[in-house]
This record gives C-alpha cells, sequence and structure tokens, in this order.
C-alpha cells in the first residue's frame, strides 16, 4: 500500500473540478477521432478507393509511425494505418481518457511508473531487433496500451496544470 500511495497522488482541490472536466472531455474526443482514423480503412472499406483521402490519412499517421506492414494489425485483411505498439499506444491513451474522465484526481507522484513502462517498451524493440525472440503483435499492442495509458496520465496532468496556470493569469489580471 505504501508503494502505491509513493506512486500516485491524489489532487485535494476541487475549485478546478469542471473546468479540468471540460478539457478530459476534449481531449478524450480528440484520441477518439485519432483511433477512428487509425482504424478508418476496416471501418469505411470504400476509403482504400478514393486514393487521395487515403494517401492523405496515410501521410499523417506516417508523421508518428514507420507503419510497417509486417508489423501492423490486420483484420479481414485490412491493415489498420499504423503499427500494433502505435495502435496499442492510441488505444491504450483512449481507455485511460475515458476513465479519468469519472476518476478526475489521480495522478502520478514520480516518474517511476513512465520510466518502468519506457524501459519494458524499449526492450521489447531491443530483443525482437537483436533476434532474442521473434516479433510478436500481441507483444508489441500490448506494451504500447500500457505504456499509452502511463503516459496519457503523465499527459493529462501536464495539460491541467497549463491550462489552470493560464486561467488563473487571466482571472488575476496578469
Amino acid at each position: 500500500m505504501s508503494l502505491t500511495k509513493s506512486l500516485l497522488k491524489v489532487a485535494d482541490s476541487n475549485k478546478n473540478l469542471k473546468k479540468n472536466y471540460s478539457l478530459r472531455i476534449i481531449v478524450s474526443i480528440v484520441i477518439f477521432l485519432w483511433c477512428l482514423g487509425i482504424i478508418s480503412p476496416y471501418l469505411l472499406p470504400g476509403i482504400n478507393h478514393n486514393l487521395l483521402l487515403l494517401k492523405l490519412l496515410n501521410y499523417n499517421y506516417s508523421l508518428v509511425c514507420h507503419q510497417n506492414d509486417m508489423k501492423s494489425i490486420s483484420v479481414d485483411g485490412t491493415k489498420f494505418l499504423v503499427c500494433a505498439r502505435c495502435t496499442g499506444i492510441y488505444f491504450g491513451a483512449l481507455f485511460s481518457s475515458i476513465i479519468l474522465i469519472f476518476i478526475y484526481n489521480l495522478y502520478f507522484q514520480n516518474l517511476l511508473p513512465l520510466v518502468s513502462v519506457s524501459v519494458l517498451l524499449l526492450l521489447d524493440v531491443i530483443f525482437t531487433s537483436l533476434g532474442v525472440y521473434n516479433y510478436s503483435r500481441g507483444i508489441s499492442i500490448t506494451t504500447g496500451i500500457i505504456f499509452g495509458v502511463i503516459l496519457y496520465i503523465y499527459t493529462l496532468e501536464i495539460l491541467e496544470k497549463f491550462f489552470t496556470s493560464n486561467l488563473l493569469k487571466q482571472t488575476n489580471g496578469s
């Protein structure tokens, strides 16, 4: 229990709760739309015939992922627009964003969880690159989900502090 307490902190201030709640919903919607884009070739099979739209989507997602076909998730022969690990990261962030709309005052006390999952993800990349074991979409998506969940919690705290401090400056006339 003491380890949990040292890793997590619970915000004790509720004065910015409504502002944070709105921010969390907006961020969740943006992540949801991003995740829809990832799986859009499967959801909208006609998109594969619209070459301009497909090229635009591929270009946008190529900015954040190597898009290696061998490492992409395929459903009914239709590949997602990012690799399995990136799919896990974004869907992990989506899951975390939805949960944290309702659990609004949960933050990490230090960087240990982020460093731990980053090392786990990095070890997976290194071990597959060195041939210690073969690439596994299952391992990649799992490490991606864990990383996405943890990373989102840190990112949300940064966003909330940014918007809270800017709102306080505006209300104080600075």
